[in-house]
């Protein structure tokens, strides 16, 4: 009983051992059959591998290009339709102030002509609450005592008036035909954009002598005698942008016009004005772009 209870058990143990192997081979074989399943041969040489590291590397972005490129476009478009619409209104302001009528003395003549033809030497007539064209030099003012309110908060931005007064030598003349009859001569520093500095120097001209011929400008002068002058300053300019306050009329002779005018100086662009850091970062890229350029041109 013995010898047959171990002999079964033997054969129990190797149907079990069959078995599973079966059920290996059958995983084995669908394995293979697998569609997924990768082979590496054992054998792959280098080269293979390499070329495999050569390839270039390809990435698909998940933004489009238009998506990035519409918004730019919109922001660009708007900006210029501000920065146009804002220079439209620059040049209409302009236009406004350049064709705007003013009253000039011309060889004895009263005359109204636009105020962007007014010329250096025109004898200029502002009346109250009236912008001045140009930079005129005060001549004559409607108060006795010879003087003048005005503002200048378009150029300063001072709202308190301003007291100017006439030439000590020309207090005297208060009417228009007694300028016209006048004969003088100015002398005054070129344009500089200052608003608080101005040098000049009238000349009342009588009793003209001879005339003789100037070879070097190419016209002839005129010699006088009995000439009386007064020193100018900043008390009798009246400048472009001021406006009349306070006083019924001035006359003065225009001096500045067009783009010598002090606003006119003034409202230059000036440079921008750039950091220490970003000079250096400036310089820094310039340099880095050079050194890219030197590289490229060996390798060629």
């Amino acid at each position: 009983m013995t010898k047959m209870a171990s002999s079964s058990r033997v054969f129990l143990a190797d149907a079990e051992l069959v078995q599973v192997l079966e059920t290996l081979d059958s995983d084995l074989s669908d394995i293979s059959d697998c569609d997924d399943a990768v082979y590496i041969p054992e054998d792959s040489s280098d080269s293979e591998v390499e070329e495999n590291d050569s390839m270039p590397l390809t990435i698909e972005s998940p933004v489009e290009p238009l998506t990035s490129v519409l918004p730019l476009i919109f922001v660009i478009a708007v900006t210029a339709l501000k920065q146009g619409y804002e220079d439209w209104l620059r040049h209409r302001a302009d236009n406004e102030v350049n064709c705007s009528l003013v009253t000039v003395i011309r060889k004895g003549i009263v005359q109204d002509i636009k105020a962007k033809d007014v010329r250096v030497g025109d004898l200029v007539r502002i009346v109250s609450d009236a912008e001045v064209p140009c930079d005129l030099v005060l001549l004559s003012s409607s108060d006795r005592d010879g003087r003048c309110y005005v503002t200048t908060a378009n150029l300063d931005g001072e709202t308190n008036l301003k007291t100017l007064v006439c030439p000590r030598l020309l207090r005297n003349f208060s009417e228009p035909e007694q300028l016209a009859r006048l004969k003088a001569q100015i002398e005054c520093e070129q344009p500089t954009p200052d608003l608080y500095n101005f040098y000049g120097k009238i000349e009342l001209l009588h009793n003209k002598v001879s005339t003789y011929a100037n070879l070097q400008n190419g016209h002839c002068d005129s010699v006088f005698e009995n000439t009386k002058s007064s020193p100018l300053g900043t008390e009798h300019l009246l400048l472009r942008g001021a406006r009349l306050k306070n006083t019924e009329f001035v006359i003065g002779c225009a001096v500045y016009t067009g783009q010598e005018t002090k606003l006119a100086l003034n409202s230059k662009l000036t440079s921008n004005k750039f950091s220490t850091v970003e000079k250096m970062r400036n310089f820094d890229h310039v340099f880095e772009q050079e050194n890219r350029r030197n590289i490229a041109r060996r390798r060629r």
